[in-house]
């Protein structure tokens, strides 16, 4: 397949002509130095911002052209392990290619994601790697991928724009858990998720609802509790169906939900099976048994540098995405069997 050519990236000569400046009044407006009237600086910044014009930050610092040996990569927090480990994976394979990252956190924020790209743009990094927030992308994401910045979403697509896409195959992962309950004689099911707006979580869910009405299982509604936006699930309201439903089954579609739903099935005296996507190495040191599939964080890692490599090397194709598959089932924590 033949490159796509990319769009012409705006020139700070268009920002000038924009704001009805010179070129020098534009560029002390932008990099800040100088002095320039607030009237017009303001007039010079919504120009650029209304363009989707980005500074180049090292032309502004160095002097003759140099090839940039950096790598970008934006998750939502390294507080998480999984993205830490994905961080820390691509972090291995860019340094076998001589290759560094600079990596940052959006924190679901929007905004915060806009920013972290224009500034990774500006540094002229070879590669922005990101993890999608819920809902359409920011129009200047989907501006950097027609200007021709090799973007790639990881864990989840990004809605509007032309990049690749790396992700598990979390709905062959959700069925195969859920097949093994089945295996083991649960019928009564209950889910905790993060917020079902995100990508994963919504994967999951369709996969284990599927699998269960397929099995003569039907899934109550009321039997999923999510958490808001960001955290984990009211621990009260967890509780209270808990108590209600006495399911002989818990699935957690991600760490934090299933670690709230240990918590208060435990104050309630309740005794379920657990289940979750992903491992936290916390989960061997507690008496219950917790069945289980992982993703691979280093090898998603190394694929998104070498993907990222191949497009340098041989140019955009139409966008792809890339799965990977999840490891597993296993049985983590006290009890066996």
């Amino acid at each position: 397949m033949t490159s796509s050519p990319a769009k012409s990236r705006p020139t700070l000569v268009e920002v000038a002509r924009a704001a009805g400046v010179s070129v020098a009044t534009a560029s002390r407006s932008l990099s800040r130095r100088g002095r320039v009237a607030k009237a017009t600086r303001d007039r010079v910044e919504a120009a650029a911002e209304r363009l989707g014009f980005t500074r180049n930050a090292m032309a502004t610092s160095l002097r003759g052209p140099r090839a940039s040996t950096m790598l970008g990569l934006i998750v939502p927090s390294l507080v998480d392990p999984f993205f830490a480990a994905v961080a820390a994976g691509l972090q291995t394979a860019a340094a076998q290619r001589h290759l560094g990252v600079m990596v940052a956190c959006h924190h679901g924020e929007t905004g915060e994601l806009e920013r972290l790209v224009r500034t990774m743009v500006a540094h002229r990094t070879l590669s922005v790697i990101f993890v999608p927030i819920p809902g359409p992308a920011p129009r200047s994401l989907a501006a950097e991928a027609e200007y021709g910045t090799v973007l790639m979403a990881l864990d989840a697509p990004a809605e509007g724009v032309r990049c690749d896409t790396i992700v598990t195959d979390n709905r062959s992962a959700a069925e195969r858990i859920t097949s093994t309950l089945l295996a083991r004689g649960h019928r009564s099911f209950f889910i905790v998720a993060l917020a079902l707006e995100l990508w994963t979580q919504q994967e999951r869910l369709i996969a284990i609802r599927e699998t269960l009405q397929s099995a003569g299982v039907p899934l109550d509604p009321g039997s999923v509790v999510a958490a808001p936006a960001a955290g984990e699930p009211d621990a009260t309201r967890t509780r209270a169906l808990l108590e209600r439903q006495r399911p002989d089954a818990v699935i957690g579609l991600s760490i934090l939900p299933l670690v709230c739903a240990i918590r208060v099935a435990r104050e309630a005296g309740l005794a379920p099976d657990f289940a979750c996507f992903d491992k936290n190495p916390l989960f061997d040191l507690i008496p219950e048994a917790i069945l289980g599939v992982e993703q691979d964080p280093v090898a998603i890692g190394r694929t998104a540098v070498e993907r990222v490599s191949t497009l340098l090397e041989v140019g955009r194709n139409d966008p792809e995405t890339l799965v990977l598959p999840w490891r597993g089932p296993f049985v983590w924590g006290g009890r066996h069997g």
